[in-house]
């Protein structure tokens, strides 16, 4: 075992508990025993001490209960931790150690009682350590430890914070009626799909909706495999700055607009948005950077464009559609398990384009029958013969009613307004 490593991780844990993420800590599951370094594991006794005292984590009550030595060592902690970073990926590779470091004696302990045994007798220590070593490592999850009583009690309990606080949060769309047909806008747990034919804009709306997620703060994450990374930014400036897609191409550019521009690329530059080109169409690549996004930055919103262009390569798929049904349904268990929103953007296959009403159905999401299935909402854009209009057909919608929804697009700035 890496010691330093972990030790680090440790360190990490105790500073961010001071960054107002000690209840936090707690309900994941912290306690004194996760730590491996002696000093931290008096430290946080400490800490806990007086967090049940006080109501509340105070530096200076900590450090009175702690000799010079390791009140030096807290206050560095605590001046070197971070604010940005998820304290319950820490937290879980502390659990990782610790249960490596119970391993580790359990099996030292086989190695050494073993020394002593009779004949016929190892057999009977291995069981009753192997017994005693699953005690240890296979634990109860809280979520399967709860009782209905419980879990009841604790929904009523959310149910009530949430109305103190003015209702769930939702991460707004941008656009209005969008975020009344998702019931206030993207929320945990959820997948979302958009679909089109080429060209009418799926992208586009994609980009907005990233932009707008991302406007409160919100950490975005958006795939594309289609657009270099450079074009793929110019699709973002141009949608935050208004400024037309031929002028950002082309790198011409006026005393105003090169204004615009910048002042585009600021925001852009400071937002909470993470811009991924580089997953080679490897799906397993797009779920290990979510998770790893999540972890480090507390992902909110990822959103993948477009979905028939992502692969499984770590197993062979009997078709095309089995594989995009396992990608969908594999993108529903991250959304459920990482709780948040994941976007879907979708190609519709030609069959779409044969209807006289120009109102494509779910039927026609290419080879993803998989994909209706396991999403919440899928709203597929298309013409809506109108001037500057595009249609967004809700034809389903699991938490709310379907229906179209008249947009205004400039393709030319790729920016999406409510009818």
């Amino acid at each position: 075992m890496i010691f330093e490593k972990v030790y680090e991780n440790e360190d990490n844990i105790i500073g961010m508990c001071f960054k107002g993420n000690m209840e936090k800590a707690l309900n994941g599951g912290l306690t004194a025993n996760l730590f491996l370094h002696p000093g931290n594991k008096e430290i946080f006794s400490a800490m806990l001490s007086s967090y049940i005292s006080h109501k509340e984590l105070a530096l200076n009550a900590v450090r009175l209960r702690l000799n010079k030595e390791l009140a030096d060592r807290l206050m560095k902690l605590e001046r070197d931790s971070s604010l940005t970073l998820n304290i319950i990926y820490f937290i879980e590779e502390a659990k990782k150690a610790a249960w490596i470091a119970r391993l580790t004696d359990g099996l030292r302990a086989v190695h050494n009682i073993s020394k002593g045994w009779k004949p016929g007798e190892p057999i009977d220590g291995i069981i009753n350590y192997t017994s005693d070593l699953q005690g240890i490592t296979v634990e109860t999850s809280e979520e399967s430890s709860r009782t209905d009583e419980t879990a009841m009690d604790e929904y009523l309990s959310e149910i009530l914070e949430d109305a103190e606080n003015g209702g769930v949060k939702s991460i707004p769309t941008g656009i209005t009626e969008i975020d009344e047909a998702l019931n206030g806008g993207f929320r945990p747990g959820k997948l979302v799909c958009i679909a089109a034919r080429p060209g009418i804009g799926k992208t586009a709306l994609a980009v907005n909706l990233a932009l707008s997620a991302a406007e409160k703060g919100n950490r975005v994450q958006y795939f594309s495999i289609e657009l270099l990374r450079k074009e793929l930014i110019d699709r973002f400036v141009c949608t935050q700055s208004g400024l037309d897609t031929k002028t950002v191409a082309t790198r011409v550019y006026n005393a105003e607009q090169s204004d615009k521009l910048m002042a585009a690329m600021h925001h852009i530059r400071h937002s909470t948005l993470t811009l991924e080109t580089k997953t080679k169409s490897s799906w397993e690549i797009v779920e290990n950077a979510i998770r790893k996004e999540h972890r480090l930055k507390g992902l909110k919103v990822a959103i993948v464009d477009y979905i028939q262009q992502f692969y499984i390569r770590s197993k062979k798929m009997n078709s095309r559609s089995e594989e995009l049904t396992e990608i969908a349904e594999r993108a529903k268990a991250i959304a459920l398990e990482l709780e948040i929103t994941v976007v879907m953007v979708a190609q519709l296959n030609r069959g779409a384009e044969d209807n006289d009403d120009y109102k494509p159905k779910m039927s026609h999401l290419k080879d993803s029958g998989g994909l209706e299935q396991a999403a919440d909402f899928v709203g597929i854009l298309h013409d809506a013969k109108e001037d500057f209009h595009i249609a967004l057909t809700v034809v389903k919608n699991r938490n709310g009613t379907n229906g179209t929804i008249k947009l205004r697009v400039d393709l030319s700035t790729n920016k999406f307004y409510k009818g």
